[in-house]
């Protein structure tokens, strides 16, 4: 995270976003969140702690994780096969191993790591069991795919996770070392769900060590001011950002995001468009997300990419 925030613009640019800070005081989603507290605050740093060593980026003061896109076999049902890409990826050096996960009202306890509700992948609890993600110290970034009333679903979710430990009886998933970070982009309703589910008695001890976020399809930029906002007012910690969007909105809004302490992900980096998107926005957001897949199949996390930009961006790579 870049911690001067007008390091990349003019001092008009940081005015402005003052305007922007003060009409969004009246906007509506201060109402929607009205009694949540913030959980960040400008100067927070998302891996603080963290065992996972995230790289610097070479000449520049900013550390920047990458995640491993989609890291599963989508078309198999074997456990096996997504823990092969696993193990691919983080030979080659990922930070974040995003899984999507299936679950809504209507598919009810059956949770699947899959980009589709109808198409069977493996199921969560036997991909998370695996002591390859066990033990190992990439962070979980999980997106939530589907919306969300029933609470009973997510609770199968995080119990799902809370069964394993590593050796000092800590939980694997949720610790001081290794959190989790749980990510949707169908309606803010469904991370309120997981907020209001770690309120709960029996999660009490893992809501330290869950991260939310909110994922964003390509939006007006005038739009997305008062849409960080609620991220921050709800409660949230991280923003994503998709890579249609202009590279300049981007750096704009990471340094909106920024001030109020939110972290930011940008999505996905492929062997199209590396070179302009890590040239752009290297010194300023806090994780990428590498394309793993090729034509829809699986490519050893595109390795060639994967290191084609630690050689060209990263530190000792």
């Amino acid at each position: 995270m870049n911690k001067n925030i007008l390091k990349n613009g003019p001092i008009k640019v940081g005015l402005w976003f003052l305007v922007i800070s003060l009409t969004g005081c009246f906007n509506d989603s201060s109402k929607y969140c009205s009694n949540i507290e913030p959980v960040v605050e400008a100067g927070n740093y998302f891996f603080e702690g963290v065992v996972q060593p995230i790289e610097f980026v070479s000449g520049s003061d900013n550390p920047l994780a990458v995640s491993c896109h989609n890291c599963y076999q989508n078309s198999s049902a074997s456990a096996l096969d997504t823990i092969q890409l696993i193990e691919s990826a983080i030979a080659n050096g990922v930070d974040l191993i995003e899984l999507d996960v299936t679950m809504s009202d209507e598919i009810g306890m059956n949770l699947y790591v899959s980009h589709e509700s109808d198409v069977s992948g493996p199921l969560l609890g036997d991909v998370v069991e695996s002591p390859v993600l066990i033990n190992a110290t990439q962070i979980l970034f999980i997106e939530i795919k589907g919306q969300l009333d029933q609470k009973e679903t997510i609770r199968s979710f995080f119990r799902s996770l809370m069964k394993h430990e590593i050796s000092n009886g800590t939980y694997a998933y949720f610790n001081a070392q290794r959190f989790t970070v749980v990510r949707s982009s169908e309606t803010d309703k469904t991370l309120h769900r997981f907020r209001e589910v770690l309120t709960e008695t029996e999660f009490e001890n893992i809501k330290p060590f869950v991260r939310l976020s909110r994922l964003f399809s390509p939006t007006e930029e005038s739009k997305m001011y008062a849409k960080i906002d609620e991220v921050y007012a709800c409660g949230f910690h991280m923003i994503e950002l998709d890579t249609r969007t202009e590279l300049s909105t981007i750096k704009i809004l990471n340094s909106y995001a920024e001030m109020k302490g939110l972290s930011v992900n940008v999505f996905t980096v492929d062997k199209s468009n590396y070179i302009e998107v890590m040239s752009a926005l290297k010194d300023d957001v806090d994780v990428i997300t590498v394309e793993s897949r090729v034509n829809d199949e699986v490519d050893s996390i595109n390795s060639n990419l994967l290191q084609s930009i630690k050689a060209m961006f990263f530190n000792g790579s």
